[in-house]
């Protein structure tokens, strides 16, 4: 059944065909999106693949063979709410292919060539990329981020997000908002909160649509710099842990932090291999391992940032259990820039957590620390607790920064199980207890 459906379209298909291009259209042709630019020899022909579309007709025969009429004879409510909606339109609906009595029309109508312009051809070549490509094609690679104009010129005009993308249950959303096409107002306007806006505070369960979700509006984040380029992806790992526990803590969402995107562990394998790292971001960034591991964002090259594709599960953002504290809450580093951004939030003495008890605070670390300090969860609470209730009085979701690596050496009662649970749920948090098979490249 499957060579006689397919057969004859293979039979039919023009794979590969050249058309001549000029004027407009020439400048905008591109084959070579591993590239910054085009050949200029190229830009004279385009390649598409075309195929002949009758319109079809089953003459009223359906072959046992091949499974007999697979239609309900009678119309369902569905299908004539169908066609009368295009009658209704004075729309005449094209011949019905099933229909006996509609096989001279549905011969006598004229048939259509269409040209199928994506095809990929190899990693660093697509023939059609330019008109329309998919994410795995183009857009990791930097071509859709409309935050950055200047930087390289255009080569795709329409973008497909679909196949290939990186684990998790928010792949689509998140690629809209690291290339900058997600409307954060319309969003706000759809959740009637600036705080249900992010994911935290989105339900991520249909089985429990009823339960109304607990809105939390405290933030904890590191502060620019705690989280650097020097960092394993191990210690990160353990950063976030700690991140992670602070914010179960003082029942706040955690910052999940973007990962610097010259890291090592950011790298693809062939950039960690070069004798010069890249120094400057340029699109395309074929240096970036944006497989599964890093997606990045930002409004300019030089502020580019790398999301960990790790965080993009339900598990790590919200709770599947909204009658219950199961687990901690988190905001993507994409969110948590929109956050920063619209708040412009820095920051300051004021509202950096207080650790320890004691006056003054201790200094900081110097930059490019590694080692965390461990914090005890009584005096969290204790020295926090007032400042935390005070800000939400006045902010809408106030940030609380941590200007140092930390874990809570004490975490317990309710606060460790919440935790415990939270870190065996999202992989990102029990990354470190994988296996290297099950690490993969999955995260």
């Amino acid at each position: 059944m499957f060579r006689a459906m397919n057969n004859p379209v293979y039979a039919a298909w023009k794979i590969g065909k050249r058309y001549p291009v000029s004027g407009e259209l020439a400048e905008a042709v591109c084959e070579r999106y591993m590239e910054p630019d085009c050949a200029t020899l190229e830009k004279d022909t385009v390649q598409i693949s075309t195929a002949v579309l009758k319109m079809p007709h089953s003459g009223g025969k359906w072959p046992v063979e091949f499974g007999g009429y697979p239609f309900n004879r009678t119309p369902g409510p569905l299908t004539v709410a169908y066609r009368q909606a295009y009658a209704d339109l004075g729309v005449n609906l094209w011949p019905d292919p099933e229909d006996p009595a509609t096989e001279e029309a549905a011969r006598a109508t004229k048939p259509e060539r269409f040209g199928y312009l994506s095809y990929r051809m190899d990693d660093t070549e697509c023939a059609g990329c330019w008109a329309e490509s998919t994410w795995w094609m183009t857009g990791r690679h930097g071509w859709w981020h409309r935050q950055l104009p200047g930087y390289a010129r255009r080569k795709v005009g329409i973008g497909h997000i679909w196949a290939n993308l990186f684990p998790g249950e928010y792949q689509k959303e998140i690629i809209l908002m690291h290339t900058g096409w997600y409307n954060w107002r319309v969003a706000a306007r759809i959740a009637k909160s600036r705080s249900r806006v992010y994911i935290a505070n989105q339900l991520c369960s249909l089985n429990h649509m009823h339960n109304p979700v607990p809105d939390i509006r405290t933030v904890v984040a590191y502060q620019p710099g705690v989280i650097h380029a020097n960092l394993s992806k191990e210690q990160y790992v353990q950063a976030v842990q700690g991140l992670g526990q602070v914010a179960v803590a003082l029942g706040a969402i955690a910052a999940w932090p973007a990962v610097p995107c010259d890291s090592e562990w950011a790298l693809t394998e062939e950039a960690r291999k070069a004798v010069q790292r890249p120094t400057e971001h340029a699109v395309p960034w074929s240096y970036l391992d944006t497989y599964y591991t890093v997606q990045p964002f930002g409004e300019n090259l030089e502020e580019l940032q790398c999301e960990w594709a790790g965080f993009s599960h339900y598990d790590c953002l919200c709770t599947q259990q909204p009658d219950r504290l199961e687990v901690g809450r988190g905001m993507l580093a994409v969110e948590f820039h929109h956050l920063v951004t619209s708040t412009r939030a820095v920051p300051s003495l004021e509202t950096t957590l207080k650790l320890e008890d004691g006056a003054p605070a201790a200094t900081p670390p110097p930059a490019g620390n590694t080692a965390r300090k461990p914090i005890r969860y009584r005096d969290l609470i204790v020295l926090n607790a007032r400042s935390i209730f005070l800000r939400l009085q006045n902010e809408q979701m106030p940030i609380f920064w941590l200007d140092r690596l930390v874990e809570v050496s004490d975490l317990d009662g309710e606060a460790a199980e919440q935790f415990k649970h939270w870190r065996t749920k999202c992989r990102a948090l029990h990354y470190l207890d994988l296996t290297e098979e099950q690490r993969g490249r999955v995260l």
